[in-house]
């Protein structure tokens, strides 16, 4: 990223990605001398995608900050392993079946659907390579 020609834009994209995990109180800068003393600080980095439309045009450049969980250890660190998602199948069902009944149709998408999840406990990152923020 750091090489692109648009290098400009998904830095801006970092600062959208963290103020939008700030305004949903998911997210806060800690000093580590802050932390319990058994916290585990794991490690963090930057994903950066050219989202397209469908004709292949540029829509928009995305950031997410994502923590390193390979680090984590279950039944210490966590306990369930669940993403919300539906099924393809379930998908394609209810286009099938509102395209038969001629009912409208919409898509939707959820901004940092998964910080919206409740987790037991806190989870402590270190500030990822490359934040210009």
């Amino acid at each position: 990223m750091l090489k692109a020609d648009d290098k400009d834009k998904f830095v801006s994209a970092q600062a959208d990605e963290i103020n939008g995990l700030q305004d949903a109180k998911v997210f806060g800068y800690q000093p580590r001398s802050s932390l319990p003393a058994d916290a585990k600080v794991l490690n963090s980095i930057w994903s950066y995608r050219r989202k397209r439309r469908p004709d292949g045009t540029l829509l928009k450049h995305k950031t997410r900050i994502c923590a390193d969980g390979s680090m984590q250890e279950q039944f210490r660190d966590y306990w369930d392993t669940y993403a919300p998602v539906c099924q393809w199948s379930s998908v394609r069902l209810i286009l099938v079946l509102s395209a038969m009944l001629g009912l409208p149709s919409s898509q939707i998408d959820f901004t940092q659907a998964f910080p919206n999840a409740d987790i037991d406990g806190d989870v402590y990152i270190a500030i990822p390579q490359g934040w210009y923020y």
